[in-house]
């Protein structure tokens, strides 16, 4: 009995080092109201050079349970444009990239002697696939300066409420000038923060903090796409720290002109003994753990290194634009049978409800929860225009799941890595490049 085929490459590479002002980084601290406790389940992370010394991040955090007081606050290394830099992605695109990308085991027995034909069977490993800018409205003032802080952007992205800020650089320390402004603009944010914060603000970097929008949940939340500047994907483990599960696994794709490894931590080459071939999925992740726990958690199993032109088709294919084009096209007699149409196709996909309040006006009685019950009982009473619904469909639902496809299309080269780390192994920061030898 030996292993036929694998997908993906096993010998990985993650990098936790010192930060360098040309890291780009992502992730970050996600700190909650204990009362409500969130968890963070996993960490999903795409990376893109776009070379031309900026990084476009599309960073997705798994949450368990819900909270009405948290906020997830990243350093990061220039302020984004709220018309540009800043927006949001699709947890769909992610899971269509995940399971396009996972690891496969394929075993094959022969009984030779007898008349049994080849029995062949397959097993998926990798990590568990996961669940499926505005204006300032209302937030900070931009420009204004309390206690050293200076509100550099701000705005309204998806769910979240965001603004990025500076500490005056003559402040003795800048991570408590930090902790009180976000305490006083309602961030939630637990004791001993100022010490993880600390090491970043000293650097010069800035911080982007970001909190849910009132009325929002955390099954709204979508992933963050962010472009900034900077030449190396980092990860800012640290931060992440304060809300970390025991062994939460951390998936990176990164996007670029050759493969990528890690800078400063561990290739890790899996004990592939370890995996049941007859059903790796079940044994897969156990194995990662025990190579990450052997590595003290600073080492990645690089899962996938490859040309993207074999992804061309995989998170926005070919059957989504025939689909969205016949949707567009079609000639719709009521709003009832529009409204059929796009929810059969598309009510589980990010954005959808988004999407229908800002296209449909409701009479002043009628409130929008109880609408989304039963939208053909009161299809008599909205007023909407179909062209304003399909522009908010494209804007909210459709745009951000080509966007990752985009990403893929314009980079030759992807390479996935995986790990799984415990908050006391969280240390350092992994810090990604390339190598064109590789």
């Amino acid at each position: 009995m030996r292993p036929i085929h694998r997908s993906a490459l096993f010998g990985a590479v993650l990098s936790l080092g010192a930060l360098v002002p040309t890291s780009a980084l992502a992730c970050g601290g996600f700190f909650c109201n204990q009362s409500q406790p969130v968890n963070q389940a996993a960490e999903s992370i795409i990376f893109a050079d776009n070379g031309d010394g900026t990084t476009t991040a599309v960073i997705q955090i798994q949450y368990q349970g819900p909270s009405k007081s948290f906020s997830w606050l990243l350093p990061i290394s220039s302020v984004p444009k709220a018309d540009s830099d800043i927006g949001v992605a699709s947890n769909l695109a992610l899971q269509r990239l995940q399971s396009a990308t996972n690891p496969n085991y394929t075993l094959t027995t022969r009984v030779e002697g007898t008349c049994r034909q080849d029995v062949s069977e397959r097993g998926n490993g990798g990590p568990p696939l996961a669940s499926g800018g505005g204006l300032n409205n209302g937030g900070p003032v931009l420009g204004s300066d309390s206690g050293g802080v200076t509100v550099e952007a701000s705005g309204v992205v998806g769910a979240f409420e965001w603004a990025v800020i500076s500490l005056d650089k003559s402040l003795a320390e800048p991570a408590d000038a930090a902790i009180e402004w976000l305490k006083l603009n309602q961030y939630d944010v637990p004791d001993g923060a100022g010490s993880l914060l600390g090491p970043y603000l000293a650097d010069g970097m800035y911080l982007l903090a970001l909190k849910l929008t009132k009325g929002a949940d955390s099954g709204s939340i979508r992933p963050i796409v962010l472009t900034y500047a900077g030449t190396e994907a980092s990860i800012p483990v640290k931060l992440t720290a304060v809300a970390a599960n025991d062994d939460m696994g951390v998936l990176a794709w990164v996007l670029g002109s050759a493969r990528a490894v890690p800078k400063n931590y561990l290739s890790l080459e899996l004990n592939e003994a370890r995996i049941n071939w007859f059903n790796a999925a079940p044994t897969y992740n156990s194995v990662v753990v025990q190579a990450a726990d052997d590595a003290g958690g600073q080492g990645f199993v690089t899962e996938f290194a490859g040309a993207t032109s074999t992804l061309a088709n995989v998170v926005w294919t070919t059957s989504d634009q025939q689909t969205w084009t016949a949707v567009q096209s079609q000639v719709y007699g009521s709003f009832g049978e529009l409204f059929n149409r796009v929810y059969d196709q598309y009510v589980g996909w990010d954005g959808f409800w988004d999407a229908t309040r800002a296209a449909v006006t409701l009479p002043a009685d009628l409130a929008f929860e109880d609408f989304k019950l039963c939208p053909e009982c009161y299809s008599t009473r909205i007023e909407f225009k179909p062209a304003t619904y399909f522009a908010e469909l494209e804007r909210l639902v459709i745009a951000p799941v080509r966007l990752v496809q985009d990403l893929l299309n314009a980079h030759p080269t992807l390479t996935r890595m995986y790990t799984t780390l415990s908050a006391e192994e969280m240390t350092l920061d992994p810090i990604f490049t390339f190598n064109a030898d590789q």
